[in-house]
């Protein structure tokens, strides 16, 4: 007696009476998969007889590998950046803190933007003004160790996708990642339009700091702004204002049609607002609708603020800085605002460190030439990211029926479970596009997921299929 070449059980007939399989039919090994079958294509793959298993790459992926290599080179660059930034706060946080020991005046800044600044300059007492710099130290510690801890084991997976990948890297949860990528859109932008002023003649005006103000204070002023703006401006104009609506929202009798809504973020509490990070495009129509309101406003105030002391040509890129940040609060939190402006702001640290170093000024030069022609590619992507979601949006709220809304009742029955389960044939490796199974979320597009149940479970923006 012989075994059944598909599932091993030894025949008594024919026919295999645990897979039906026909022992005297032509066998074939699917050069795919490796699975045994008879006929005309492989029954575990669909591979056809004769067919090649290798499939030529779709269009367009030589593109995109090229396009994660830069998107590689955009990220390492800003995670350098970050490093030689925390090592150049960790040097001048000895200056200032010697320094203000010995002279002053240790002026610490009281305002509030009603949109221009209103407020005064404190003169402190040295135990006063170190203890509120150690408070801006641990605020910016915390964005870094905050975002190592949390995301680092994600933003290596991220590098690690393949280069086709573009849009799984682009797309990253990582907030170190996203940093970066709205760090060098906006920089990229900035660059642009100062170079078109300079083509028109015109010469900004950069403001000084009052000449009483000791040297080292430069430091403390850089450190101050990547903290204080964002809770005057971030918080105050976005966390807390969404807080109150949450909490307002919470009690507003609205028809049965969106408790549903407001249930999919019931799991949010409204204090998180606070913190931010809670807003995503599957969050409540009127939570996003309140966000969006206070992420303009928000970047409008932002860059009025700048104009008494700039100018009102930093009003634009002030207010599209605004964006960027108000972005990331409410995708990603405070931390993650307070670290983009602080990688913006200490570049002016770097650079007053290497005034007197002719090669430290080549350096920073050479950086920031970098920086701007890889900036390229996160402006463009977050142009399209934005059309994106407006078209998300714009669909979502005229009730336009989607992949991720088709209620569970007219969703297909379950197909009976088959009568056998031959054993899987063993693993074979495959060229690219030829996997037999690859998940790709109908909502998001996202490819990671996990299964459970025998169901997939997104991993970027919870959708269940």
């Amino acid at each position: 007696m012989t075994g059944c070449a598909r599932c091993g059980t030894v025949l008594a007939g024919r026919f295999c009476q645990a897979c039906g399989f026909d022992s005297q039919a032509p066998v074939y090994a699917c050069p795919r998969c490796g699975a045994v079958f008879t006929g005309y294509t492989c029954t575990f793959c669909g591979l056809p007889l004769g067919a090649s298993p290798y499939v030529a790459a779709p269009a367009g992926t030589g593109l995109r590998a090229v396009g994660s290599v830069a998107w590689s080179m955009a990220l390492v660059v800003f995670l350098l950046l970050l490093v030689v930034e925390l090592v150049a706060l960790v040097y001048t946080a000895n200056l200032v803190i010697s320094g203000s020991a010995v002279a002053g005046p240790r002026y610490i800044s009281l305002y509030v933007l009603l949109p221009f600044p209103t407020g005064e300059n404190y003169d402190a007492s040295p135990d006063v003004f170190l203890a509120y710099y150690a408070l801006l130290l641990v605020a910016i510690l915390a964005a870094y160790g905050y975002y190592a801890v949390k995301d680092g084991r994600l933003t290596g997976q991220t590098f690690a996708r393949p280069l086709v990948d573009l849009g799984a890297r682009l797309g990253s949860r990582s907030a170190f990642l996203a940093t970066g990528q709205v760090f060098l859109a906006l920089f990229f932008f900035q660059g642009l339009y100062l170079f078109v002023l300079w083509l028109s003649g015109f010469e900004p005006a950069v403001p000084t700091f009052p000449g009483s103000a000791p040297p080292w204070y430069d430091y403390f002023a850089l450190a101050n702004a990547s903290v204080y703006e964002e809770i005057v401006t971030r918080w105050l104009y976005i966390g807390l204002p969404l807080f109150v609506g949450a909490v307002l929202l919470s009690f507003v009798s609205r028809p049965e049609a969106n408790r549903a809504s407001l249930g999919k973020a019931s799991a949010v509490p409204a204090w998180r607002h606070l913190v931010g990070g809670t807003i995503t495009r599957d969050s409540p129509q009127e939570l996003i609708i309140l966000a969006t309101v206070f992420l303009i406003g928000s970047s409008a105030v932002f860059g009025l603020a700048h104009v008494p002391s700039w100018g009102w040509w930093k009003f634009l890129p002030t207010f599209v800085a605004g964006l960027g940040l108000g972005y990331l609060f409410l995708r990603h939190g405070l931390l993650a605002a307070v670290l983009l402006h602080f990688a913006t702001d200490y570049l002016a640290a770097l650079a007053l460190l290497a005034e007197s170093d002719l090669g430290g000024q080549l350096l920073i030069g050479l950086l920031i030439l970098v920086m701007l022609g890889l900036g390229i590619l996160f402006f463009a992507w977050y142009i399209e990211y934005a059309v994106i979601l407006i078209q998300h949006f714009a669909s979502a709220w005229r009730g336009k029926p989607s992949a991720s809304a088709v209620p569970a009742s007219a969703a297909p029955s379950p197909l009976p479970p088959p009568a056998f389960a031959p054993a899987p044939p063993p693993p074979m490796p495959y060229a690219y596009g030829t996997a037999p199974m690859a998940f790709v979320c109908p909502r998001c597009r996202w490819r990671e997921a996990r299964y459970a149940d025998g169901r997939f479970t997104c991993l970027r923006c919870g959708q269940v299929t």
